[in-house]
């Protein structure tokens, strides 16, 4: 059945008449090997993706809020203008370095300091503030709101990133 939905999914995003945006929200796909899988636009809200295999899988625009994606293989996938709020990424592994596209900015998470436009800072920095703190603030004049809807999802991959490099560094996965 994931096939068929998989297939009638790629013809969607292609603007097949035929085709139907994929719905896998609070499906089991755990373990799955959804590698390559084009996910785009996908509704996988409050998926069970742990350890799945998403490794080069197109997930841009994809809806992943609430989804389990602890100890996924992201590597290389494309998480452009993903849906990441309240997704859980503990242990999710792609390397060290996680690039991102929210709202116009985009985003380089690396073990020690993100880039979000034009700022960069250390990871400590972001993982502290707030959309009230007056660092946010000065930033940009959209920042504050920008902040407020973007901040979890990317609190999360920074410390998902920060968590990867700290298992490279002890010699683990």
């Amino acid at each position: 059945k994931l096939a068929e939905v998989l297939r009638s999914h790629a013809a969607w995003v292609r603007g097949d008449k035929d085709g139907v945006r994929a719905d896998l929200s609070w499906c089991n796909l755990s373990r799955c090997n959804l590698s390559g899988a084009n996910l785009i636009g996908a509704n996988l809200s409050g998926a069970d993706l742990r350890e799945a295999n998403l490794r080069g899988a197109d997930l841009r625009e994809a809806d992943l809020s609430g989804a389990d994606l602890s100890e996924a293989d992201l590597s290389r996938a494309d998480l452009t203008e993903t849906y990441l709020s309240r997704a859980n990424l503990r242990g999710a592994f792609g390397g060290e370095v996680a690039r991102l596209d929210f709202g116009g900015w985009s985003i380089c998470v690396r073990a020690d300091q993100t880039a979000i436009g034009c700022q960069r800072q250390p990871n400590e920095k972001w993982l502290a503030w707030s959309p009230d703190s007056p660092e946010i603030q000065q930033m940009h004049a959209d920042a504050p709101a920008w902040w407020t809807d973007h901040s979890e999802a990317i609190k999360a991959v920074i410390r998902c990133v920060m968590t990867k490099a700290e298992r490279a560094k002890n010699g683990r996965r």
